[in-house]
């Protein structure tokens, strides 16, 4: 380092000041160093795309001293910088975990741990629309590497479910209608095996293909009007809300093979809660989204299928002020993370035709690798409600649903898209 020492006078009491060139750093202030060694800390061993990410130092430096700051090896624009961290937006990219590093005046440090990467947001890709009629809350099965979308229907008239039923593939972008029946207009108490679908129908309890259309009578399930159907392994369960929003929940399992429904678990929580309608299964363990009710706060039960133990997940406060505006719509589970949108509400007091709620282009995302929600935001094709969506080979898919047109009326647009995590 060149510096050239110069002598001023300022009433008659000598400064040294110290003249450098260019390529020095000036570290102004009594808590910069130059000193080596510094050691990076972060608050979390994991980020999410987009978010802006601090890293914290164990000793002062001065803004000139940063020269930049890497991930996996590729320059990022640091955002903010004070005496003791700096602040940059973690970038998209396609690993899953990152090596951070911060390359200062005369030396490098590197965060001692690689940090876990989870996609924060995405995009929306248009795919073939829906072949059959516009729809709201129809019910979806998968298998095979298919999705069986049957049922829904439109809130004007007698609101009739519909009886078909179509099958996307994601391999070929397609639509075909697989079959037609007028069963499924009563259908009631729905669960899924294998392509199949487990139901109350008006001919008694039965296991339906909905591939070949052939369907039996099984052993009916001891269950509620409130309870959800889920399917882990290929087999059929049920969470059963055994006394109304009061707290006591059951696990049911269903034996083909005995043609037995048995009870799994039984678990008391503190009420009042709303199921949600959706359950979801990521590394054997199954989460039912529930709404507290008379709050704006939601939360997962989960239930662990080796262990037969439930728990509680961290709860989310969404962010609106009525709590009769914070449900929330499970789409999908991609990797780890399970996506949901708000839900919004129909006024079927109108025949459907006023959408009470609309829907934010919030999306809530609950991480099951590290257990935590995080809330970002995407532009949606459009503000759906009760769409329909789900999840093939790890891809998901959002449409159908009924959409505000105006203030007094609607439309059920036929449109499809997937959703890319980036």
């Amino acid at each position: 380092m060149y510096c050239m020492k110069k002598w001023y006078y300022l009433l008659a009491l000598p400064v040294l000041l110290m003249s450098c060139s260019d390529d020095d750093v000036s570290f102004v202030g009594p808590n910069c160093t130059q000193e080596t060694g510094i050691l990076l800390n972060a608050k979390k061993q994991w980020v999410y795309t987009g978010e802006t990410m601090a890293l914290y130092v164990d000793k002062n430096f001065c803004e000139r001293a940063v020269k930049s700051v890497s991930v996996n090896g590729k320059a990022v624009e640091v955002k903010a910088i004070t005496a003791d961290s700096l602040t940059f937006v973690f970038p998209t990219i396609a690993d899953d975990s990152a090596t951070i590093a911060v390359n200062f005046t005369s030396f490098d440090a590197t965060l001692s741990k690689k940090v876990r990467v989870f996609p924060g947001n995405g995009t929306w890709k248009e795919i073939q629309s829906f072949p059959g009629t516009g729809r709201a809350e129809t019910r979806v099965v998968v298998a095979s590497d298919k999705a069986y979308v049957l049922k829904g229907l439109v809130y004007s008239g007698q609101m009739t479910p519909f009886t078909d039923v179509f099958r996307y593939e994601p391999a070929t972008n397609s639509w075909q209608k697989s079959i037609d029946n007028p069963l499924f207009a009563s259908s009631r108490f729905e669960t899924y095996s294998q392509g199949r679908l487990l139901c109350q129908l008006s001919t008694g309890f039965s296991m339906f293909d909905l591939e070949t259309g052939v369907y039996k009578k099984i052993m009916a399930p001891p269950v509620n009007p409130d309870c959800i159907g889920f399917e882990v392994n290929g087999e059929a369960y049920f969470i059963n809300d055994a006394t109304n929003h009061v707290g006591i929940y059951e696990i049911l399992h269903y034996g083909e093979s005995a043609n037995q429904w048995e009870k799994l678990a039984q678990t008391n929580y503190d009420g009042p809660y709303d199921f949600l309608r959706s359950a979801f299964s990521i590394g054997g363990k199954v989460y039912f989204p529930m709404k507290i009710i008379n709050t704006v706060e939601a939360e997962l039960i989960s239930y662990d299928l080796d262990s037969k133990t439930f728990a509680k997940s961290a709860r989310l406060h969404v962010p609106v002020t009525d709590p009769s505006d914070s449900y929330l719509n499970y789409l999908f589970t991609i990797g780890q993370c399970a996506y949901f949108m708000d839900a919004g509400e129909v006024d079927l007091g109108n025949n459907g035709d006023i959408i009470r709620v609309i829907p934010t282009n919030r999306l809530y995302v609950y991480n099951t690798a590290v257990e935590e929600w995080h809330i970002t935001t995407t532009e949606y094709p459009a503000k759906f409600v009760n769409t329909t969506s789900f999840a093939v080979g790890g891809r998901g898919f959002v449409g159908l649903g009924v959409v505000r047109q105006s203030a007094t009326a609607v439309t059920y647009p036929q449109n499809f898209y997937e959703f890319v995590p980036q």
